[in-house]
């Protein structure tokens, strides 16, 4: 009986020893994973959200998102230079946890420390981005967070889908390819159900637009239509374009070309709404890339922005100059602008439009923190959607599709693992808005948010919609150097947070639903 009770007693002992300790983190963008060197050969706990950055080679997570230096910073700052070594610093490797996307979140990650740089999962809880949520369509609360949209429109950049042709160096190199090249974007494209499509990088030619269009039709029960600048079947181009269901929009104007080049990748047409009768311009714009050697202008400054900043720019003046030239003509203000601009949003091209009147709508909903597409493995927004402040009433809400950004190479139509999913169509993700084309000043019902500007001392910062039923919701608030001042779990659906008491300007950091949004304020 007494070995029996030692026994007890010892595998007691080990399993205290065993416990995990749940490490401090006072601010997710200056912890690094050195502080996990005090922890090597022990079980510990995270206290904060844990996101998977990389799966190229291995299973790499951070505490916080890894983005791309001018998604969140100026060009050429120095917040820009020092964001990689951010991202860097926070990542390490995660063993053990099985397959993953990029982009998928893990709370109460709990791990045994191997060293600073890999650790081995021992539990956890994945609550966001995986493939079964995403197969259950566009999350409608994020395209609702205003209230009930009207209208679905879509922009995609479907990298090169090619009909014909086969061998360019661009798009697919057969007809099998392309067959699961089909598969892939038709099945993207029927599961959005969007009202409204602007396509870019699409053959150039009716054939290839046809074909997404019949598709659309097959697989919705819906009817579609085309609209492309030109007449010809096939061509060894690529175009913008559009399709759209006529039960729920028309076109009204002409199909207006953006001057500059390359020609046929920036578009402006007018729409109605068959249900309300009210208009908007549409804009569906493809912007130089920013690969290759440009000269003047064009030359790349080593501030982020790559090369061809300059044509961009020029591109982003040929929109607004294009939509000043149309508005009087149609009488309509309402304007919505997407598409591969091909340019971060804290770059100049899309600083440009911004300052001429027009909102982001990533920023507007998701502060920093929305991305559409990957470059080594680091994220932001490419694909863009911008709207005047007459249209911003009537934007029920917005969503970047992460079925292609998050995904690895391989899955393409032409890798080594594909598939015929929906998963990696493309290598930027479809981006979404809701409208309500009613001229109602719709209301923030369900969208996680505070109200921005000046606070006094004695004031509550009040956090609306943050507290779910699924997970975790907790804030945390930074001073403007990043120091942490205040950080705890969200309770309540509206919950109130006493202001800091020095005045100061301060970031407001909310954790929920899965997603992380910011926030700034002023106290005086």
């Amino acid at each position: 009986m007494k070995r029996i009770i030692f026994i007890g007693f010892y595998c007691l002992f080990i399993a205290v020893l065993q416990a995990a300790t749940t490490i401090p983190i006072s601010n997710i963008y200056t912890w690094s994973k050195t502080a996990l060197n005090q922890y090597k050969g022990e079980t510990i706990t995270f206290p904060v959200p844990v996101y998977v950055v990389s799966t190229s080679s291995s299973l790499s997570v951070s505490v916080h998102p890894a983005y791309t230096g001018t998604e969140v910073a100026l060009p050429g700052s120095t917040e820009y230079a020092n964001q990689s070594i951010t991202n860097s610093a926070a990542t390490f490797q995660l063993n053990g946890a099985g397959t993953h996307r990029l982009g998928e979140i893990v709370e109460d990650l709990t791990v045994y420390v191997n060293s600073s740089s890999s650790v081995t999962y021992k539990s956890g809880k994945w609550v966001a981005n995986s493939q079964a949520q995403l197969l259950q369509g566009p999350d409608m609360s994020l395209i609702d967070q205003k209230g009930q949209h009207n209208i679905l429109v879509c922009a995609m950049n479907l990298e090169y889908y090619l009909v014909s042709g086969w061998g360019e160096g661009y798009g697919p190199d057969n007809k099998s390819q392309h067959d699961k090249q089909r598969a892939k974007v038709s099945q993207a494209l029927a599961l959005i159900n969007a009202d409204l499509y602007g396509l870019v990088e699409v053959q150039k030619g009716t054939a290839a637009l046809q074909e997404i269009a019949d598709d659309l039709v097959k697989n919705t029960g819906r009817t579609f239509k085309l609209i492309s600048a030109t007449s010809s079947a096939q061509s060894s181009y690529t175009q913008s374009a559009f399709v759209y269901c006529p039960d729920v929009v028309t076109p009204v104007s002409p199909m207006f070309e953006v001057s500059g080049s390359p020609q046929d990748r920036r578009f402006m047409m007018a729409f109605q709404s068959v249900e309300t009768g009210e208009r908007f311009f549409y804009s569906i714009n493809h912007f130089k890339a920013k690969s290759g050697s440009g000269i003047g202008d064009d030359q790349d400054k080593n501030d982020g922005q790559g090369s061809f900043n300059g044509t961009r720019v020029k591109e982003a003046q040929a929109v607004l100059s294009t939509y000043e030239s149309k508005r009087g003509m149609l009488q309509e203000d309402d304007i919505l602008i997407m598409g591969d601009l091909n340019a971060y949003s804290m770059e100049d091209p899309i600083q440009l439009l911004v300052d001429n009147g027009m909102t982001n709508l990533h920023k507007y909903f998701y502060g920093h923190n929305s991305y559409s597409y990957r470059y080594h493995n680091e994220v932001g927004v490419l694909d863009h959607a911008l709207v005047n402040s007459t249209l911003l009433p009537q934007v029920t809400g917005m969503l970047a599709f992460h079925i292609n950004s998050d995904e690895d190479d391989c899955h393409t139509y032409d890798g080594w693992c594909s598939d015929a999913t929906m998963f990696r169509s493309s290598d930027h993700d479809p981006i979404l808005v809701g409208l309500r084309l009613d001229s109602v000043q719709v209301i923030p019902t369900t969208d996680v948010y505070i109200e921005t500007g000046i606070y006094s001392p004695t004031q509550n910062i009040v956090v609306h919609n943050a507290k779910r039923e699924v997970g975790k919701s907790f804030y945390s608030i930074y001073s403007v150097s990043g120091q942490l001042v205040e950080q705890a779990e969200i309770t309540e659906n509206e919950f109130a947070i006493r202001c800091p008491q020095s005045g100061g300007l301060y970031i407001v950091s909310v954790y929920a639903n899965g997603q992380l949004k910011q926030f700034k304020i002023i106290v005086r």
